[in-house]
C-alpha cells in the first residue's frame, strides 16, 4: 500500500491533526531560522549576553579585545566566587541577602565589585549603612576625585536616570562639580577591596558606550590588562541548568512538534496490527483423508456400486500396471493387490465382492503412493 493510499485512508481527524502539527512545526522552524539570520538585538537589561540597547555585550567584547578574560557567572552568587578579579553586578532582577553577604565577604578579601541598580536590593547589606538614591539624573558627570577609575576620563553620561543623593559615606568620584552631593559614581572601601557604586547603569549599556568617555571608564573599571572580569548572570535569571532543561523554549516547541508529527506519520504509513502470524504455512490435508471424505459423500447417494465403479476400474488398472498383469484376470489381480499391501476388505471392495466405497477409495490411495 502506497503512502498516498494510506494517507487518504486515514480518518479526517487524523489528517487534520497531522496538518496542524506539521504547520506548527514548519512555522517554528521558519521563525527560528529567520530569527537567527535577521533577528533583532535581544537580551535582558545590563546582561553581558544582551545585544539589545540596554545590554552590556559591547562592554564585555571591549574588555575581551583589550586583554581581559571575560567570564559570565551563571547561577547563585552564594556559591564560591573567584579568588581575584573584578565582579560586575548590574541591575539584578533579584538578589538574595545571602548573596549580598557573600559579595561583601568577597570584597573584604580584596575583590573589586562593580554594582548598580535598585539599591534597596543590596545597598544596606553590602555597605552596612543606608544610602539614598534619586531618579534625578546627570547627563554630563565629571571627575570629582583622583582615583584609577576616572583616569583619562573627561566626562561620562547615559540616559540621565539616577544619582546618589547620599551614598552612605562612599567617596563620590563622578558627578556634578557644582553639586558634589549628587553623584553618578561613588567608591566604598570594604576591608581590603572596593565597591564601585553606579547610580545610572546606562553609562555601560550598549547604546551609550560610545558616548563621551564611557568606554574609557569601562576599561578603567576592569583594572590592568589581564585582570579577569566576571559578569554576574544569575541575577538576570541565567542559572547553571544543563541538558534538556537548558534548551530554549522555542526549540523545545519545535522538538515536541517534530515528535508529534513523527508519531502521526508512523500511524499513517505503518502496518496495522492484526492477528499473530503463524509460525509455519498451513499444509493441505492428506489426500487419503480427501479420498475417504469423498467416498463417504458418494456412499450417501444410495447407489454406491454405480458411483464407485470408476474408482474400482482405476484401482484395478493401477494393480495391473504396477504388476504387469492382464486386467481381465481377477484372481491374479487380487493376489497382486494383496502383495501390494491391500487388506482383504479392500481387495473385496475393489473387485466387487463387497459394497464399501470407503474401502475402494482407501485401496486406490494406497495404490497411488508409488510412482513407476
Amino acid at each position: 500500500m502506497s503512502v498516498g493510499t494510506r494517507w487518504t485512508g486515514l480518518p479526517p481527524w487524523a489528517r487534520w491533526v497531522t496538518g496542524i502539527v506539521g504547520a506548527v512545526v514548519a512555522l517554528n522552524v521558519v521563525l527560528t531560522l529567520l530569527g537567527g539570520a535577521y533577528g533583532a538585538p535581544e537580551g535582558k537589561p545590563s546582561s553581558s549576553y544582551a545585544t539589545a540597547p540596554q545590554g552590556t555585550a559591547a562592554v564585555a567584547e571591549l574588555l575581551s579585545r583589550r586583554g581581559h578574560r571575560v567570564v559570565p557567572l551563571r547561577g547563585s552568587l552564594s556559591e564560591e566566587l573567584p579568588r581575584r578579579g573584578v565582579l560586575v553586578v548590574l541591575d539584578p532582577e533579584t538578589i538574595l541577602t545571602d548573596e549580598v553577604r557573600t559579595l561583601r565577604a568577597w570584597v573584604e578579601r580584596g575583590g573589586t565589585l562593580v554594582i548598580g541598580g535598585n539599591p534597596h536590593l543590596w545597598a544596606d547589606e553590602l555597605l552596612e549603612t543606608e544610602v539614598q538614591w534619586s531618579p534625578a539624573g546627570i547627563l554630563d558627570a565629571r571627575p570629582l576625585a583622583d582615583v584609577p577609575e576616572v583616569a583619562a576620563v573627561g566626562s561620562i553620561g547615559g540616559e540621565g536616570f539616577g544619582t546618589w543623593e547620599d551614598s552612605g559615606g562612599a567617596l563620590p568620584v563622578l558627578g556634578l562639580e557644582s553639586n558634589p552631593a549628587r553623584t553618578l559614581v561613588s567608591i566604598a572601601t570594604i576591608g581590603s577591596g572596593r565597591a564601585v557604586l553606579i547610580a545610572d547603569t546606562s553609562v555601560l549599556h550598549n547604546r551609550f558606550l560610545a558616548n563621551a568617555d564611557n568606554a574609557v571608564f569601562a576599561l578603567n573599571l576592569a583594572g590592568p590588562a589581564g585582570t579577569p572580569v566576571y559578569f554576574a548572570e544569575g541575577v538576570h535569571g541565567y542559572d547553571n541548568t544543563t541538558g534538556l532543561m537548558a534548551i530554549p523554549l522555542r526549540w523545545k516547541v519545535v522538538l515536541i512538534g517534530l515528535a508529534l508529527a513523527s508519531i502521526v506519520w508512523m500511524v499513517a504509513v505503518g502496518r496495522r496490527l492484526g492477528p499473530p502470524e503463524p509460525e509455519a504455512r498451513d499444509l493441505a490435508p492428506p489426500r487419503r483423508a480427501y479420498v475417504e471424505a469423498l467416498a463417504t459423500t458418494l456412499a450417501r447417494t444410495r447407489r454406491p456400486d454405480e458411483v464407485v465403479a470408476p474408482v474400482r476400474a482405476a484401482a484395478r488398472s493401477r494393480i495391473a500396471r504396477r504388476t504387469g498383469l492382464d486386467e481381465g484376470s481377477d484372481t491374479a489381480l487380487e493376489g497382486a493387490g494383496r502383495a501390494l499391501g491391500l487388506t482383504d476388505d479392500e481387495v473385496a471392495a475393489v473387485f466387487g465382492r463387497r459394497s464399501d466405497p470407503v474401502a475402494v477409495g482407501r485401496a486406490l490411495a494406497k495404490l497411488g503412493g508409488t510412482k513407476w
